[in-house]
Order: structure tokens, then sequence, then C-alpha cells
């Protein structure tokens, strides 16, 4: 690999490290005030507040991450 081909390989998986550090704080937060919720009234909020704009392809998603993080666990389990 090319020294400009690995600089470029090397901030993009900067950039992907970040990102997950910021969706789990999220996802951390969100479960945080959502004590005594279900995971599926989680995944409901998510879905209702979906960003739905052409052009913020990223926050779409970041979005789908944190949705797919909550479907993935039991629906009906109530966070602790």
């Amino acid at each position: 690999m090319e020294d400009y081909e690995k600089t470029v390989h090397e901030i993009l998986e900067n950039m992907h490290i970040k990102i997950e550090e910021v969706i789990h704080e999220c996802d951390s937060q969100l479960n945080k005030i959502s004590t005594g919720k279900t995971y599926k009234d989680l995944s409901r909020a998510l879905k209702v507040n979906s960003p739905v704009f052409r052009g913020v392809e990223y926050r779409i998603a970041c979005h789908s991450e944190l949705l797919q993080r909550s479907v993935e666990r039991q629906m009906n389990e109530v966070i602790k």
C-alpha cells in the first residue's frame, strides 16, 4: 500500500473508531434515561425520531446502528 493510501486508511480507521465510541456513548445514555421502559419502547422512540432528510446519510447510519442495537436486545426486556 502506498504512503498516501496508508494515510487515508489510517484517517478513516480513526474516524470509524470515534464514531463507534460516540454511538456507544449515545446507546448508554439512551438506556440510562429509559429505565423502566422496554426495548420495544426505545425502538419505537428511535423510529419516531429517525432522520429523514437527504444529505444526512451519516446521521441515518448512526441512527440505524442505535436502532439495530435496540432491536437485537430482548424486545420486552425492561431496561435497568
